[in-house]
């Protein structure tokens, strides 16, 4: 996976630097090597689309799987997208500002339409927030928190995928 700001600085949307990138590491991993398939898009979306104020956040991220759907040689209709809210209780302390805290709220409802289970069977939403308040005196990017964040990325991948979750992995 690739680092960056936000869809809003044209980083992650169609044409994008790393929109761009993925799609071409992608297809070479995939002509390259013994992986054949993409299994799954995992989307932790920052902070950065509240501060830069993405109106055109919902738009941005469909438009962002359909460019994948059309351009990475096994990405397809079928492939579970797994997506974050934006949670951290650390942003709220970051800011007070009331139209940032709108901003998160409208970027989250945006997330919950696009996971929405009748139009888009294949994508599922996870919810961070419990993750954040276990490790709020952690470093926001520390190894335990990532380790929490993906178990929940697998359990809702596997949600989306009938995959075998973690939790019946952990009792064998």
């Amino acid at each position: 996976g690739f680092m960056g700001n936000a869809l809003t600085n044209a980083l992650w949307i169609p044409s994008g630097r790393l929109y761009l990138a993925t799609i071409a590491c992608s297809n070479d991993v995939i002509s390259k090597t013994s992986f054949s398939k993409i299994g799954a898009l995992l989307w932790n979306q920052g902070e950065n689309s509240i501060t830069l104020k993405d109106v055109d956040h919902f738009d941005n991220v469909n438009n962002m799987i359909a460019g994948y759907t059309a351009q990475i040689s096994t990405f397809d209709v079928n492939t579970a997208s797994v997506l974050a809210k934006i949670s951290s209780p650390l942003y709220m302390n970051y800011t007070s500002n009331v139209v940032d805290l709108d901003m998160k709220k409208f970027v989250n409802d945006s997330f919950i339409k696009l996971c929405n289970p009748i139009t888009y069977n294949n994508r599922t939403l996870v919810e961070t927030h419990d993750i954040s308040k276990k490790f709020t005196n952690t470093p926001h990017y520390s190894a335990v928190y990532f380790s929490a964040l993906g178990i929940s990325y697998y359990d809702a991948f596997a949600l989306a995928s009938n995959a075998v979750s973690s939790k019946a992995v952990n009792k064998e």
